[in-house]
């Protein structure tokens, strides 16, 4: 198939992507991209987790004040970065099936493209098991013409360094709107966005149902709490435990960096574990 421009992807956005879209094998999750376009190259730093406002699991839906706040933050960071910045795409999950674009993502897209004729989609194909066993993640790039037939975009995933310049990454790793150096602000949101569905879904389910039914729907939903303790939390507050570290070691050689790496960390490691004490209230406290 002819390709129609290209995009560039920041290794961090690919990986808080990726990790989002494996949060989840039950239904679908969606964020913003933001970045800048020239001509035909769409250049993405950065990305924004979203939650789902579309209960059916196979779809996603954008509400129009999460596009208002993605628009506030490109904003931000465009001051502080001193460069273009704006949503530049969004990204969902397929999980089970592959990464191509349905109609209704198609049509999406056009509308999208309505607004903003650089507008690109990715899709990240999830939870795919090959005969032997074996389980494949894949990503596409797309766009949608007249008439919502897909086009697409050749993607490459590249060093930060090759989208910002080096004034321009040390400002963003310190800007909060940014995330951080490797995109941990955006990681923490994917976890943060997960637990709030799960717990929805739970409350849910469990309204007016038969008390046998309440009992299976506790089960499963507490192994869900379980799975995402052990797979995103905890894994995360290692990572930025071993980041903290490495910061007050770098800060017995240079101070002044570590006086600015601290605060984001901190800030990190309180996060997860406001969340971990979320998961540990969803056990204990029975429906």
């Amino acid at each position: 198939m002819e390709l129609d421009g290209r995009v560039l992807l920041s290794e961090h956005v690919y990986h808080v992507c990726l990790g989002h879209a494996l949060m989840t094998e039950r239904e679908e999750v969606m964020g913003l991209l933001l970045g800048d376009s020239q001509n035909s190259e769409v250049r993405i730093w950065t990305s924004m987790t979203l939650r789902r406002s579309d209960k059916r699991p196979d779809r996603v839906e954008i509400a129009p004040e999460q596009l208002v706040e993605a628009v506030d933050c490109a904003e931000q960071l465009s001051q502080v970065l001193k460069c273009s910045c704006r949503v530049v795409g969004w990204y969902h999950s397929h999980p089970h099936i592959t990464c191509f674009p349905s109609h209704v993502d198609l049509r999406t897209q056009l509308q999208y493209q309505s607004m903003d004729p650089d507008f690109v989609g990715l899709i990240f194909g999830v939870f795919n098991y090959s005969n032997d066993g074996s389980t494949s993640h894949d990503l596409i790039a797309f766009r949608a013409d007249a008439e919502a037939q897909q086009r697409n975009l050749q993607v490459e995933v590249v060093p930060l360094c090759q989208l910002l310049s080096e004034e321009e990454e040390a400002a963003a790793v310190l800007c909060p709107a940014f995330g951080g150096s490797f995109g941990q602000h955006a990681l923490c949101s994917a976890v943060e966005q997960t637990l709030k569905e799960v717990q929805e879904m739970c409350e849910l389910e469990m309204e007016g149902a038969d008390p046998f039914r309440r009992v299976r729907s506790y089960v499963h939903f507490m192994q869900t709490f379980a799975h995402l303790a052990a797979e995103s939390v905890e894994p995360l507050e290692s990572h930025f435990q071993n980041m903290q570290k490495n910061a007050e070691a770098e800060g017995l050689i240079a101070p002044n960096h570590r006086d600015d790496a601290e605060p984001v960390l901190l800030g990190f490691n309180q996060k997860l574990r406001n969340q971990k004490s979320t998961v540990s209230r969803s056990f204990l406290n029975n429906p």
